[in-house]
């Protein structure tokens, strides 16, 4: 058995685990809002969030490689920071956008997409500032792109970024509904962050590349 990759995975996570916590500790110092959420309610969403993105480099077959590693390891520290922040006080701070940003520029550098998938990415994020993010908010609209940059990678193109949008509406909705959270207008009737789902709908379609 070849124990390099098990090994990096498990350096990628304990990566994960203290990247986000070190943020988390950051931003707990620096926002009142956040503070007030209390120590014990951040800890459990850092560790339900950060035991989740680790889930990301298991299907990942060029772990070993420092580009690719070091990507994977601000991916998950992005959605892990961003997914506790939004779920407890509806924001993603903008400094945690140049994590993802620079993640996904990282992992576009490695696996260099063709020019079709480039053009795809560049129409994707003109949709997200033109369209989406009237919709619901730039901080969720930068999630997406920093979605697409990642799915480019993997060979997706504009099709693939819409139905990651179309995958975690849909979790939302399904959830929403179980817990009876939908008007009968169709409306949430108690607003739900949605960061959480955007992660779910890219895991999808990163488990299913």
């Amino acid at each position: 058995m070849n124990f390099g990759p098990v090994f990096a995975r498990l350096l990628l996570a304990m990566g994960i685990y203290a990247g986000a916590a070190g943020l988390l500790r950051l931003f707990y110092g620096m926002d009142e809002e956040l503070k007030n959420c209390g120590r014990n309610c951040i800890v459990r969403k850092w560790f339900i969030y950060s035991t989740l993105v680790c889930a990301l480099p298991v299907m990942e077959k060029n772990v070993l490689s420092p580009a690719v590693w070091i990507s994977i390891c601000l991916l998950g520290i992005y959605f892990a920071v961003a997914s506790v922040t939004d779920t407890l006080i509806f924001q993603v701070y903008d400094v945690l956008q140049y994590v993802g940003v620079l993640g996904g520029g990282i992992w576009i550098w490695y696996y260099n997409p063709t020019v079709e998938k480039g053009i795809a990415l560049l129409l994707f994020v003109l949709m997200q500032y033109g369209v989406f993010m009237r919709m619901y908010g730039k901080a969720d609209g930068m999630g997406y792109c920093v979605c697409s940059l990642y799915l480019a990678g993997t060979g997706l193109g504009l099709e693939g970024f819409l139905y990651q949008m179309l995958a975690g509406f849909l979790l939302l909705t399904l959830v929403q509904l179980f817990r009876r959270n939908i008007s009968i207008k169709g409306q949430l009737k108690q607003p739900k962050a949605l960061f959480p789902y955007i992660l779910g709908g890219f895991m999808i379609l990163w488990y299913s590349k």
